[in-house]
């Protein structure tokens, strides 16, 4: 079995990968999938970490993504190349902060699905004066929402590489008011068009 860490757009360096033409996945042999435990999490964001800092563009995989052989992965990689090649263009040369949004002041209009939620979300927080300040910074954004307050949303942001001091001090100088935040990162681009989807 191959446990999948990452898609890239060119080789890595310290690890096995199975792909060409500009989309390749960084991979390891494991005869099972790890356990869940903190090692293994730890282990295996060090690794994406890792892949990110040597790659222009990465397509993290979730924890415990396995692939039963290099034929599989490669058939997979052939389906998806145009996805995944959209997907790399668009995180190349960039990095995702996370945006924690805090408070009571943002609801879901009654009886949505997660799509229609998350876009009425989504036009709320625009409506929030102090991301304002974000908006220069952010490439793309991913939102989700959560059901209960205080945990409001979070906010994905992709920005350019290098950045995140600049928008992690926007976000400590927000005016805070009914919302709160809690900015974190750089991270790897986790919430932006990962290998397994579609």
């Amino acid at each position: 079995m191959l446990y999948v860490y990452a898609i890239l757009d060119s080789k890595p360096k310290d690890l096995r990968c199975v792909g060409n033409a500009g989309v390749f996945a960084a991979v390891k042999d494991v005869e099972e999938c790890p356990a869940i435990d903190e090692s293994s999490l730890r282990d295996h964001d060090r690794i994406v970490r890792q892949l990110a800092a040597e790659s222009h563009a990465i397509l993290p995989a979730r924890f415990g993504s396995i692939v039963e052989d290099d034929d599989a992965l490669a058939r997979l990689l052939s389906t998806r190349a145009s996805h995944w090649q959209r997907a790399l263009q668009m995180v190349a040369g960039r990095e995702q902060m996370t945006l924690r949004v805090f408070g009571n002041r943002v609801a879901p209009p009654e009886n949505t699905e997660g799509g229609p939620g998350t876009r009425y979300l989504s036009a709320k927080l625009r409506e929030i004066p102090s991301l304002d300040a974000l908006r220069p910074f952010v490439r793309a954004e991913h939102v989700e929402r959560h059901g209960a307050p205080p945990l409001l949303a979070s906010v994905y942001h992709l920005i350019e590489r290098g950045r995140s001091a600049d928008y992690l001090a926007a976000v400590a100088e927000a005016p805070s008011g009914e919302v709160q935040f809690a900015a974190t990162g750089p991270w790897p681009p986790y919430a932006f068009g990962r290998w397994e989807q579609s």
